[in-house]
């Protein structure tokens, strides 16, 4: 799909939050950042972050989807 139809549908779409915020609220637009690096390198996941920053995303989530599921490399990424 092109922006122009992801525009359109999403238009049509409703879902208001429970928490006290606008997110959902017509005529809002909220974006996550989730980035990944196959490697779990914390220098790649924080330029992918600063990229999504420098096109205007981030105003949800920013979260880490880490591609290992061990505790050390969580560890690693939360506290780089």
């Amino acid at each position: 799909m092109r922006n122009q139809d992801l525009i359109l549908v999403a238009r049509k779409c409703e879902l208001i939050t429970a928490f006290r915020d606008t997110i959902g609220l017509p005529g809002r637009l909220s974006v996550r950042l989730q980035p990944n690096h196959p490697t779990d390198y914390p220098r790649g996941i924080a330029a992918s972050i600063f990229d999504g920053l420098l096109y205007g995303s981030g105003d949800a989530v920013i979260g880490i989807n880490p591609a290992s599921d061990s505790l050390s490399a969580m560890r690693d990424l939360y506290y780089w």
